[in-house]
């Protein structure tokens, strides 16, 4: 089977995310900051863009460098966070006693 890769849509261009970082590392290049993260420069060119979606990992990594103002929904749709959501919804209705001992 041949399938052919497509790429998500993309996003508009993640403002608030830029402006953030902007605010809490100022006259930090891209650069440096891509090494705080341990990705390339070009990776969070791509994100901050909305061409590309960060993996969970890194979407916590750069909240935890963001930290205490960044929040999970600047970084726009992210498929993968939403799925694991819906798992942990999905448990909490079959298995309730679990969330309430935790």
């Amino acid at each position: 089977m041949d399938r052919l890769h497509t790429r998500p849509p993309q996003q508009p261009p993640l403002v608030e995310l830029i402006r953030l970082r902007q605010e809490f590392f100022p006259g930090m290049t891209q650069k440096d900051f891509a090494k705080l993260l341990g990705i390339t420069r070009l990776h969070v060119s791509s994100v901050e863009r909305g061409r590309r979606r960060p993996s969970l990992d890194l979407t916590l990594r750069w909240i935890a460098l963001l930290a205490p103002k960044a929040r999970l929904d600047m970084f726009g749709h992210l498929p993968v966070v939403e799925e694991r959501v819906r798992a942990l919804k999905k448990l909490q209705e079959v298995s309730p006693e679990f969330f309430q001992a935790a």
